[in-house]
């Protein structure tokens, strides 16, 4: 059986979740993905593209408190890389949920398989109404 390392998790995790954003011909690399953190949750989402304006890392930290926003990025007014960190508007957290869902939803049974609900065949209305 081969060793799996978080390494390899968040690998796989990253390429079954590229259709999640829209794409932008000038983005080169795309990376959306979720660690769990000792306080709360950890939103990853980053990306490089050969326009330098377009480069930004961002990250999430999701806590009873809130949800705090950390983005590195390239400033064209200082002409530099700058990082900030700030609270995230209603409208961001609407959009990191449905992020968040979609990627929940493009990992069930691509990188984490559940097992299918137990289903159950009806014979006849008979046998299950008591009415009939």
């Amino acid at each position: 059986m081969a060793k799996i390392s978080i390494h390899n998790i968040v690998d796989r995790e990253l390429r079954s979740v590229t259709n999640i954003f829209p794409k932008d011909p000038d983005v080169t690399d795309l990376k959306f993905f979720f660690l769990p953190d000792e306080f709360g949750q950890k939103w990853y989402h980053s990306q490089t593209s050969k326009v330098p304006s377009k480069n930004f890392t961002n990250s999430y930290s999701i806590t009873e408190f809130g949800i705090e926003k950390s983005s590195t990025f390239y400033d064209e007014g200082y002409g530099r890389t700058v990082n900030i960190s700030v609270s995230v508007s209603d409208q961001e957290a609407r959009n990191l949920l449905v992020a968040a869902k979609n990627y929940y939803n493009e990992l069930t049974g691509k990188v984490y398989v559940k097992k299918a609900a137990p289903r159950h065949l009806f014979r006849s209305k008979s046998n299950y109404d008591l009415t009939a």
